[in-house]
């Protein structure tokens, strides 16, 4: 992947550029998702530990839908 990205910009390719450009920026929404996705999933589990099944319930949707 960094060949291809060093090919990139050597040649000043814009459709190279734009294509690590995007690739960059769908790691980076996949990142966010994930750190979403992971705080919510604990906050839902502390929440059913502690007692509070209906906030549980209303942060188990993420978890349901990541198939965990």
């Amino acid at each position: 992947e960094e060949i291809y990205a060093a090919g990139a910009y050597v040649s000043k390719d814009p459709v190279q550029i734009g294509s690590i450009a995007g690739q960059d920026y769908s790691k980076a929404v996949a990142l966010a998702l994930i750190i979403i996705g992971t705080i919510t999933v604990s906050l839902a589990g502390l929440a059913k530990g502690l007692g509070a099944e209906g906030l549980a319930e209303k942060l188990m949707w993420l978890k349901t839908l990541l198939g965990k």
